[in-house]
């Protein structure tokens, strides 16, 4: 319960700050009042800014095998920043010239955003922080990925939202550059370091340029008709009933050409019946 109310309260307060940009200097902070809210901007695509996954996996924690390698000589406890202890912390005099702490990440990854803390009421707090990366250590090369500006707020979490880099780095090199009051020690509480989230598009229930599948068509009725041959020896109104059952385009003009005279002959074969019938007065089979 301890460890899910910690990460309630670091998700609500991760927005108290600007995001910093590679030039140097925050960019005008984006206003979001809880983490409700961050949420319904995100699924609504009103938030336009950086995406950063929270998740337990925190790359400057002890716990997950990372270490300070390096801090400037004048400090003490610079092991302190990767455990959430509040009695012990970083401190290091703020007269010196140059103030820093090197953290070997618990493994290579894109650094998406950075977190710090500070505890102790009396000293002075960091303000102007530079942020640096690089894949080996020890190196003279390093990567600027941010130039970060914190508040004056003793015990809460402050969060710096990276802009999206092409820097994959396994060293973080922290810098104080300046602080807040005029306290003799400089003092950092901790520090966490989250990789970026890739914002994917959420599918569209509604596509306006989905077309539900169709069933096939089905195949067009196949013409039984006989051939000439077989009409021969059929009746006029069997002829015609197939004649008609029979599509436009699949019918045989031959069974027009050889049906007419069949029915010429059926009718006058009738009709020779009919008169011998009449004169002669005798059963004639037709």
């Amino acid at each position: 319960m301890a460890l899910v109310f910690f990460v309630i309260l670091l998700l609500c307060s991760i927005f108290q700050l600007g995001i910093p940009t590679l030039g140097g200097g925050p960019v005008p902070k984006f206003q979001v009042t809880s983490l409700a809210e961050y949420k319904r901007m995100v699924n609504t695509n009103e938030y336009e800014g950086p995406f950063v996954r929270l998740e337990e996996h925190n790359y400057a924690a002890a716990a997950n095998g990372a270490r300070v390698v390096s801090f400037n000589k004048e400090a003490q406890g610079g092991g302190n920043i990767l455990n959430r202890d509040k009695d012990r912390h970083y401190s290091s005099p703020c007269s010196a010239e140059d103030k820093f702490v090197v953290v070997e990440l618990s493994k290579e990854t894109f650094v998406g955003a950075i977190l710090i803390a500070n505890y102790d009421e009396d000293s002075s707090y960091p303000r102007d922080l530079e942020l640096l990366g690089s894949l080996e250590y020890p190196t003279e090369e390093w990567t600027l990925l941010g130039r970060l500006e914190a508040k004056d707020d003793i015990g809460a979490f402050q969060a710096f939202i990276l802009p999206r880099t092409d820097h994959w780095v396994r060293y973080l090199k922290l810098r104080i550059l300046s602080h807040h009051r005029e306290e003799s020690r400089c003092t950092l509480g901790t520090m966490m370091v989250y990789e970026p989230l890739i914002k994917r598009t959420r599918p569209k229930v509604f596509d306006s340029s989905f077309k539900p599948q169709q069933p096939p068509s089905p195949a067009p009725p196949t013409c039984t008709c006989k051939s000439a041959k077989e009409l021969l020896g059929e009746e006029t109104q069997k002829i015609l009933a197939k004649a008609r059952s029979c599509d436009a385009w699949t019918f045989d003009p031959y069974i027009a050409l050889l049906a007419v005279p069949l029915i010429l002959f059926q009718f006058s074969l009738a009709y020779r019946c009919g008169l011998v019938d009449q004169r002669n007065n005798h059963d004639m089979k037709c």
